[in-house]
């Protein structure tokens, strides 16, 4: 079973219950995803796939992670660009590994950017932004796992400052994704304190996103601004939940260890089947696990297109106010593994 069986099935679940799907379509603007123009993309390791390694003069990341990024191989949205007819181009990616959601930078604090300053540099090079593009934002990880925050109205709200910047220009489509639980990383789950307190603060910061998300949509959607919410919390917790589904069999263990940036002149050691594993290091996707996100964010456009406006944007979402996951379990042990 192909996984856009998986979403439609999901939608279906958040439709007939009246619930929107994972914070999908706040917009009544459909997301065209084959007419896009171009990928314009914004965040952390998790959608960087080279800029800190040309920063650092190819050193980090180091081998065996792939050719710069933290992974063994593509990243997310290097698989959904050609799902949406688009050829991929690093020059239109400004993620950084360590950006947090605000001007800092967990990798090397004062020299490296943050969210906003790669917002800022895309929005110097374009003061007219291309309408018909897709603009990427995923951040937040690092304001949690290295930044020190502790509350998640600071990160969602430079998460909303970024939204406006892209808005100022001309952005017309905007796809947001929420965090994984960070608390479920191999690097925390072996402490269960800084689990739990993980899970907390992911937990909250994806609901005071989608509150924020939501007060966004209806203004800016008189102007013709697409927000796209992400769910990728609802997707991570399902493969860790039915990994069987996924084709994975290892769902709590890093494949490598220890990272060799964080263990310099240590030799680590690497599985030998990186397909089934859902982590690559402490906190970083293997390439298996980000082919099932890229599909899952083009499904999720898709779809877009087909939800209809709810009657009331704004009091849909409160804390808290997700699809169920007990639903979307069940849905998904129908499922038999999914091929890409």
């Amino acid at each position: 079973m192909r996984l856009q069986i998986l979403v439609s099935r999901m939608y279906g679940v958040a439709i007939a219950t009246s619930l929107p799907i994972a914070l999908v379509a706040l917009s009544p603007v459909a997301a065209e995803a084959a007419s896009f123009t171009n990928l314009y993309v914004f965040g952390d390791s998790l959608s960087d796939t080279g800029n800190l390694y040309q920063a650092t003069g190819n050193l980090i990341p180091p081998p065996p992670y792939f050719n710069g990024r933290l992974s063994n191989g593509l990243l997310w949205v290097e698989y959904l660009a050609p799902k949406l007819n688009l050829t991929y181009t690093p020059q239109t990616n400004f993620a950084f590994a360590g950006a947090t959601t605000g001007t800092l930078n967990t990798t090397l604090p004062g020299v490296f950017p943050g969210l906003q300053q790669e917002v800022n540099q895309f929005t110097a090079l374009n003061p007219v932004a291309d309408p018909a593009a897709l603009y990427i934002l995923w951040a937040g990880a690092n304001d949690y796992l290295g930044g020190g925050q502790q509350n998640p109205v600071i990160p969602v709200s430079n998460l909303s400052t970024a939204i406006q910047s892209l808005v100022g220009v001309g952005a017309k489509n905007i796809l947001v994704a929420n965090l994984p639980d960070l608390g479920k990383q191999p690097g925390a789950i072996g402490n269960p304190q800084a689990s739990a307190g993980l899970t907390a603060l992911s937990s909250a910061h994806n609901s005071f996103l989608a509150q924020t998300l939501s007060m966004l949509s209806s203004p800016l959607s008189a102007s013709g601004v697409n927000l796209i919410p992400l769910d990728i919390n609802a997707l991570v917790n399902d493969a860790l939940t039915n990994p069987a589904n996924y084709g994975f069999t290892n769902t709590t263990q890093s494949c490598i260890f220890p990272p060799p940036f964080l263990s310099p002149g240590v030799v680590p050691t690497v599985c030998t089947n990186p397909g089934e594993y859902v982590f690559w290091d402490d906190i970083h996707p293997t390439t298996a696990t980000h082919a099932f996100i890229g599909e899952f964010a083009f499904e999720t456009i898709n779809s877009s297109q087909a939800v209809p406006e709810p009657p009331a944007v704004a009091g849909l979402f409160v804390a808290g106010a997700f699809l169920s996951l007990g639903a979307l379990r069940r849905k998904c042990q129908k499922a038999v593994k999914i091929e890409l």
